[in-house]
């Protein structure tokens, strides 16, 4: 039974079965295979181009991912893949640079050179790993951003007063209704508030 608990594409947990199918560009089906609910997609990305490459007589293939699909811990599985014709694959993966400290010392001089001002979209380009790195900055999506950003930290931080402050109560003696609050289970509570806010790189958790 391939039916397993996984992530859903509504972004709920559910019991499912994923299919990969693989297209032409004009729809047309030309492989498929079914995979277990709970598989990363990432995972499936290697040996179902290895599997095309030797089913199709494929010359050039160009795999564009966005980035949960894939991640710049699978280039070195992508770069290993030959066609049968002994070319090499490539690819076109998009990650948010903020993401990734090996992206820090590539994108601090651009960001203080062009960025910090900028009014309209800024390009440009860089070396990283050998590989040719694009790099895209839009001040208005960075507004946007920050300003969701903003509205997040700041309910985060109405919960942890909310803790804080049934902590002091207890401690000067303020009798609840439940089980009393922990200093391990406040924080324990907010570090889970934190990671589903997905903010555990920027907000760090203590007491």
């Amino acid at each position: 039974d391939v039916r397993k608990f996984g992530m859903s594409k509504e972004g709920l947990i559910a019991r499912q079965v994923m299919l990969g199918v693989v297209q032409t560009a004009d729809g047309l089906p030309l492989y498929h295979e079914v995979f277990d609910g709970n598989t990363a997609e990432v995972s499936t990305i290697k040996p179902i181009i290895e599997k095309i490459v030797q089913r199709f007589p494929v010359k050039r293939v160009i795999a564009v991912a966005e980035r949960g699909l894939l991640s710049t811990d699978n280039l070195a599985d992508l770069q290993a893949i030959t066609l049968p014709g002994g070319g090499k694959l490539e690819f076109i993966l998009a990650v948010p640079g903020r993401r990734y400290n090996d992206f820090v010392d590539i994108l601090t001089p651009l960001h203080g050179a062009t960025c910090v001002n900028a009014k309209e979209e800024v390009l440009g380009e860089a070396q990283w790993d050998k590989l040719r790195l694009i790099i895209a900055r839009d001040p208005q999506v960075a507004l946007a951003a920050g300003a969701k950003r903003d509205l997040i930290i700041g309910a985060l931080e109405q919960k942890a007063a909310q803790w804080a402050g049934q902590l002091d109560g207890q401690e000067g003696g303020a009798r609840k209704r439940g089980r009393k609050l922990s200093d391990g289970g406040a924080r324990a509570r907010f570090y889970h508030e934190v990671c589903e806010a997905h903010l555990a790189r920027i907000v760090r958790v203590d007491l």
